[in-house]
């Protein structure tokens, strides 16, 4: 999403007013999220301070459409190759290769890792097929072992395109080599078309990658998509596919991808619904991943606004009486090792009741504005750095949050994920979507952060 009207100034000086002062966080553990979502929210006395506050966790719930083996059987019936995770990185003539960020004046980042931060190659940088990142993850980062550190970033076609072509670019963090893989919806047995999303925020665990499913922010209905990342399939990347996805019947193989080689079709999606009939959903424009505050890791959606309900903000709140009232769900993922009734494998998956429901584990109120980015901090448990505004914040739901040093963050950026396979000082990677500055990076949360 790019920044709406709101500047970093505007929330700099909403924190000052609250008396937010950039200095450490006390280590005084905070109340459990299960505690907090019991409790009622103040939601009219929300003043922008970056504490987060409890929200209900019985309103909302997340459903599976449970397209599971449907799509795989669209698919299968392309009868093209699938091709793994690994294999597509690892096959040279399909590589790009990305340019180290400077670290300049200009960068708005003074003490980043250099050699874990890439910008994206000149053509993607300028491409007619304008793909800006919108969400960033990590590969087998997500506990305390060593992890690959590729780098993903969920990216959307610009928003004027008929099609709205979506897709990943996986980058290897070490050497700034990358591949770009073309999202796609199976549309009908050996059919699929354009994953046509913002692709708002990306989460990967396991076998699977979960990506914001809507066509715009603010869109009125928007779901969660999820991916098996050990489903990729190998089209035709010539330049007779160069602008076309799904079927074309004289060439081999038979299909495009919009000039990829490879399309990673969804395998199911997952919709919010409310228990109460009044509730609104959620106006989601972030996924994280928190790896820290449980025995295991959860998702994180988190929700962007920028005005009072019914204002003529671009994109109103859609509960409590500011533009500080966007909504965090925190939700569980199914740990258990094994496969389902269809052979996808059940770690990974978000966790369903008997019901088919799942029920946040925790939700909060952002208590600031134009949130799209979320990721756990060390600092204190339930603690979070969320990406509001241009400006990083550093939240947590005991104590007002602070604004970290505009010294050490960038514009425009696009979510960010804790690497926590680094050990006891840990990296914080994030996104960037600007034009001429498509990158990601990384610095130590050790070094002020």
């Amino acid at each position: 999403m790019a920044m709406q009207k709101s500047t970093r100034a505007e929330l700099g000086r909403t924190l000052a007013a609250a008396a937010i002062v950039a200095v450490g966080w006390t280590s005084a553990a905070g109340t459990s999220g299960a505690a907090l979502a019991a409790t009622g929210a103040s939601q009219s006395a929300l003043t922008g301070t970056g504490q987060l506050e409890p929200y209900p966790t019985s309103t909302l719930k997340l459903r599976s459409e449970e397209t599971w083996a449907t799509n795989l059987r669209w698919m299968t019936a392309t009868g093209l190759t699938t091709v793994s995770l690994a294999t597509a990185m690892a096959d040279t003539n399909y590589a790009k290769s990305g340019t180290a960020r400077a670290d300049t004046s200009t960068s708005g980042i003074t003490n980043y890792l250099a050699g874990r931060s890439w910008m994206e190659n000149s053509t993607d940088q300028t491409s007619t097929y304008y793909y800006y990142p919108q969400g960033l993850t990590m590969t087998d980062t997500n506990t305390t072992g060593m992890g690959s550190h590729n780098v993903i970033l969920g990216e959307k076609g610009v928003l004027n395109h008929v099609d709205h072509h979506a897709r990943i670019a996986i980058f290897d963090s070490g050497t700034g080599t990358y591949h770009t893989v073309l999202l796609v919806r199976p549309t009908a047995s050996g059919a699929f078309g354009h994953f046509a999303s913002h692709v708002g925020g990306v989460v990967q665990i396991g076998h699977y990658l979960y990506a914001g499913d809507f066509p715009g922010s603010g869109a009125v209905t928007q779901k969660i998509a999820v991916f098996d990342l050990t489903k990729m399939y190998a089209v035709n990347s010539t330049s007779l596919c160069a602008t076309k996805v799904g079927a074309l019947s004289t060439v081999s193989p038979p299909f495009c991808g919009y000039g990829e080689r490879w399309v990673l079709p969804v395998m199911n999606t997952y919709y919010f619904q409310n228990t109460d009939g009044t509730t609104p959903l959620p106006m989601l424009d972030g996924l994280g991943m928190d790896n820290y505050n449980q025995s295991a890791p959860q998702l994180l959606t988190m929700e962007y606004c920028n005005g009072a309900p019914g204002s003529t903000a671009t994109y109103p709140c859609r509960v409590g009486t500011n533009g500080y009232s966007g909504r965090i769900f925190r939700f569980a993922f199914d740990t258990t090792v094994g496969t389902d009734a269809n052979g996808f494998p059940t770690y990974g998956k978000i966790y369903l009741d008997n019901a088919g429901n799942l029920f946040p584990s925790a939700a909060w109120l952002e208590n600031t504005t134009a949130c799209q980015g979320i990721a756990p901090s060390l600092a204190a448990p339930n603690s979070y750095y969320m990406d509001c505004n241009n400006a990083l914040v550093k939240a947590r739901p005991n104590a007002p949050g602070f604004f970290v040093s505009s010294s050490k963050w960038v514009p425009a950026n696009q979510g960010c994920h804790l690497d926590r396979s680094t050990g006891g000082a840990p990296w914080l990677f994030c996104a960037q979507e600007s034009a001429g500055h498509k990158s990601f990076w990384a610095v130590s949360v050790a070094s002020g952060y």
